[in-house]
Order: C-alpha cells, then structure tokens, then sequence
C-alpha cells in the first residue's frame, strides 16, 4: 500500500485477512495498512486521506475477518472471547461467553512481562548485543523512511504489549512471530559493524564470533548426549 498504488492495498488486505484465518496474529498489521496510505497522502491535502482504495481495501478487510471468524466461531471466541473478557474484567465488568471462554480472565501483567522478558533473554542471550546494535543503526539509517522504522520498531512492540495486556497468562511460544524480526535486525546490526571495520580484523572477528555462538551449542549438546552412555540401572531396580 505503501506505493500508493490501489492493487498493492488490495492484495495487503488480503493477505492480513488470509493470515487471521491461519493465526489471528496478522491482524495486528492492519494499523500499518493506514499507515502506509498516512505516508502516501501525508503530503496532500486532508481529504485525500478517504480515498476509494483505502475505504475499498479496509471494506475487503472487514469481509475475510467476518467470514473467518463467522466460518469458526468456536476458534475466535477462543481468541478474541478471553481478550474482551480480559478488557471488561479490567474495567470491573464481566460477560459471560459460554465455557468456550470459561477461563482466568483477568490479565496477569507483570507475570507476562516477565515471561516476555526472561523468554527473550533465554532465546537471544547470545544475539543481544547485535539486536541493540540493529536498533541503534536502523534508527540512525537514512535509508528506511519513518514508515519502515514505524513497522520495524513497532508491530514487536506491538505485538508484546498485546500478549501482555490481553493475555491471561502468556508463555514462552509466544515470542515466535518476532523471531524473524528480531534476527533479521540483529543480522542487519552485525552487518552494519562488521563494515566499519577492515577485512583482516573482520575475518577475525567473525571467525571469534562463530567460536562464541557455536561452542555453547556443542558443549550442551555434547552433555545431553553424554546421557546416553550412562548405564541404565532400571532394570536392576
């Protein structure tokens, strides 16, 4: 949508809808969907901002959420029954929506944050670093205009905030729709260092890199195997 061309908002439409009736998830993409069409008519007069092919696309939007969630309705009251049960019980109010949802409502914040968080460690302990340099050095990019910094910065932090908020309790397969993200910036940080520096000291700052990486991987997976050659003593028992 981006391009302000009418197909690209059209086929951005159905992607989202035809991702939320694989996973729910990619709902959480069609704030951006406005927001590409902000950076197409940003620059125009107001009025502009209620074109065709944005009221079109976001009418086509509507449509795929319905059938999906029409089609399974057992599905999204799963999903989308224990998030609103979550947002009235924050309000002190209550909705009963059938045992589907028959579940601890009310939202455990800080419980989830530190899920969240200890999660992410756990996963990227050793990429951390990188990831905080991809941030730094796609923030200061004159490359990415503030559309792809908004989506790059904001749909993890989007995405966070609503397993956070409007989850009762949040687990550690959670972080998997950021993953690629998080990678791909902490790929776009180590690339973003390694070329400031000169090819001998980056051959040996990858090769040390590698070392780092690996040589934890190997050591816990020679550990586990080393399981298998301990006697079995059950039979004895």
């Amino acid at each position: 949508a981006k391009t302000g061309k009418a197909k690209h908002y059209y086929l951005s439409a159905v992607w989202i809808g035809l991702g939320f009736g694989l996973g729910f998830i990619p709902i959480l993409l069609a704030p951006w969907l406005i927001l590409a069409h902000l950076s197409v008519v940003r620059a125009k007069i107001a009025r502009q901002f209620f074109s065709k092919r944005l009221i079109f696309s976001l009418l086509l939007l509507a449509v795929l959420l319905a059938f999906f969630s029409l089609g399974n309705t057992h599905a999204f009251l799963r999903q989308f029954g224990r998030v609103i049960a979550i947002l009235l019980s924050n309000f002190g109010l209550t909705f009963n929506f059938s045992e589907i949802v028959n579940v601890e409502r009310q939202s455990d914040i800080l419980g989830n944050l530190r899920t969240i968080l200890g999660s992410l460690f756990f996963d990227f302990k050793l990429l951390l670093p990188f990831i905080g340099l991809g941030l730094y050095f796609a923030w200061k990019s004159k490359i990415s205009d503030w559309f792809e910094k908004s989506l790059l910065f904001g749909f993890p932090l989007f995405y966070f905030l609503a397993v956070i908020f409007f989850f009762a309790k949040a687990f550690q397969r959670f972080n998997a729709p950021v993953i690629p993200i998080l990678l791909l910036i902490g790929a776009y940080g180590l690339v973003s260092l390694l070329s400031r520096f000169s090819l001998p000291r980056k051959n040996l700052f990858l090769f040390i890199l590698a070392v780092g990486l690996i040589a934890p991987q190997l050591f816990t997976t020679a550990h586990f195997l080393a399981k298998y050659f301990v006697a079995d003593t059950r039979l004895l028992a």
